[in-house]
């Protein structure tokens, strides 16, 4: 491994990243796997395409299922917000702002 390859790995900033999922019906959510999971595995599999970055994923699920996008109203995308905001507050040791991505 070349050395510059060493330093990238040992300076790599971790990143935590949360994942928001949401579909805007219900319909199918019933199902074992849905589009809500789908939409997650995607995003985490992107994530793990970044781990050579620092990047990893959080535990928490972010998931709006039943809710439109066309509001703010969503009880998922509101606890990602406020999850946010308190890191960002208390300087919570090794909780960076969570990264969000959403396939298209």
């Amino acid at each position: 491994m070349a050395e510059s390859e060493k330093t990238a790995r040992r300076t790599a900033k971790r990143t935590r990243c949360a994942i928001y999922t949401r579909k805007s019906s219900e319909e199918g959510l019933e199902q074992a796997f849905n589009s809500l999971d789908a939409q997650r595995e995607a995003c985490a599999a992107f994530i793990l395409s970044q781990k050579h970055e620092g990047w990893t994923v959080l535990p928490t699920l972010y998931d709006d299922g039943g809710y439109s996008g066309g509001t703010m109203e969503r009880p998922a995308l509101k606890r990602l917000l406020a999850d946010i905001q308190y890191h960002d507050q208390h300087g919570t040791a090794d909780a960076e702002r969570p990264v969000v991505i959403r396939p298209v």
